[in-house]
């Protein structure tokens, strides 16, 4: 197949696709179609944020921009089976990857074309979800290709974008200087061998940090093309961030791990954190940034301005009737009771190294464990009243202890209220 091209475009694309018709990524097996194919629905967690109240009734159509071989696409297409699901790449290589592994896999409402991204209008459609990770950074022109997707993107529709973080990408971006200066300012995938070198040679003071890139250093060439060997690649702060989507014409509606992006992430002394109270969201998860240090690529949920994300609200008259679920952010395990106690549960979340925990018990962890399927807080609350560790107080106070906890959980992104 012909790449889609404008040529004004196509020049700073074609470094970028020689890269993945060399290494294509992720790495592809015909004999392993299913390798590096979401066990679950990677977009579910997005359709409870952007269309709380409607989620189980969207078909979708989705675009999946820098599919790579096709891995999420794929994905999707699978546990959505009224989706319509449409995979673009710069790299003919890895588009023939994909149909292969869509084709193997026996996954019909999936298609792809060669399309570099500046030039998404040529597939003459528009889209409800657009995917578009692992793209933005390893281009020149990250707000045109922004506002090529803006283009292309359905009024209430939304876009995954990811970006690599100016911050926390400072060792690798030490790394692949390095490489530039012995490359004569050139960077090929063929560095792949001395790139593993330098990452082992470096000590515990460099601010590479090897110890975080482990498998980095144990795996194939393609892994580390991706991670150094680009030869476009740009970093942003969240302020650039900002700048990038109203540059594009395009509001940011949340980053995630949303968590991370809040002062409270990593302060818990109230006189620190008051400074912080009359910041604007964007200034908030700027500082929260500095605090963490060490993000290494944003993930931000971008939408056209006037949408909302309208999720039911503890707030809510009709509250009772919310659906919660269980982030699939967060990492969950039983903990064993002593002393007679009944056990509870923890809850983890990691994002590039700091890690945020909770614990929870008694009725608390009776609420978590309830939170699945199609069970209301109503349904929540009518098991949960009974327990023991809310007969101290009168039904009313009762209401607003378990009121309280689910909005607290709802703030920390534990849980997502549907209908």
């Amino acid at each position: 197949m012909t790449i889609h091209t404008a040529d004004a475009s196509l020049a700073a694309a074609r470094p970028v696709a020689a890269v993945h018709d060399r290494l294509v990524w992720p790495p592809y097996s015909g004999a392993s179609p299913a390798e590096h194919v979401p066990a679950a629905d990677p977009f579910r967690e997005v359709r409870w944020l952007a269309w709380p109240s409607e989620w189980r009734e969207r078909g979708m159509k989705i675009l999946d921009v820098g599919c790579g071989t096709g891995h999420i696409s794929v994905g999707a297409a699978k546990h959505n089976a009224r989706a319509d699901v449409l995979g673009v790449d710069a790299s003919e290589t890895a588009i023939r990857a994909a149909k292969d592994r869509a084709e193997r896999l026996g996954v019909g409402n999936v298609g792809f074309a060669a399309c570099i991204p500046h030039d998404v209008e040529s597939l003459g459609e528009t889209f409800e979800f657009i995917y578009c990770t692992d793209v933005l950074m390893y281009v020149s022109s990250a707000g045109e290709v922004l506002r090529h997707l803006r283009n292309v993107l359905q009024p209430q529709g939304v876009i995954l974008a990811s970006l690599l973080g100016a911050h926390g990408r400072f060792g690798v971006t030490m790394i692949r200087d390095i490489l530039r200066v012995v490359g004569h300012g050139q960077i090929s995938p063929f560095q792949a061998l001395l790139a593993r070198k330098l990452m082992d040679a470096t000590n515990d003071r460099h601010p590479f940090r090897k110890q975080e890139f482990a498998a980095d250093l144990r795996s194939d060439d393609a892994t580390l093309a991706h991670l150094f060997l680009h030869p476009e690649e740009q970093a942003h702060t969240v302020r650039q961030t900002y700048e990038l989507a109203a540059d594009a014409g395009l509001q940011i509606l949340r980053f995630e791990p949303a968590g991370f992006y809040e002062p409270e992430g990593y302060l818990t002394d109230p006189d620190a954190l008051r400074p912080f109270a009359d910041l604007s969201p964007e200034q908030r998860r700027g500082a929260a940034e500095l605090l963490h240090s060490r993000i290494r690529m944003h993930n931000v949920l971008l939408a056209l301005p006037g949408f909302e994300m309208r999720a039911p609200s503890v707030g809510d008259g009709d509250w009772l009737d919310a659906v919660p679920v269980r982030s699939r952010m967060w990492q969950w395990q039983p903990v064993g009771g002593s002393n007679g106690q009944a056990g509870g549960l923890s809850a983890s979340q990691s994002f590039w190294s700091i890690e945020h925990k909770g614990q929870f018990g008694g009725w608390q962890a009776q609420v978590i464990a309830l939170c699945e399927g199609d069970r209301t807080l109503g349904d929540v609350w009518g098991t949960v009243s009974a327990h023991p560790g809310l007969w101290a107080v009168d039904e009313d106070q009762r209401v607003e202890a378990f009121r309280a906890f689910i909005g607290k959980c709802v703030s920390r992104s534990i849980l997502h209220l549907t209908r």
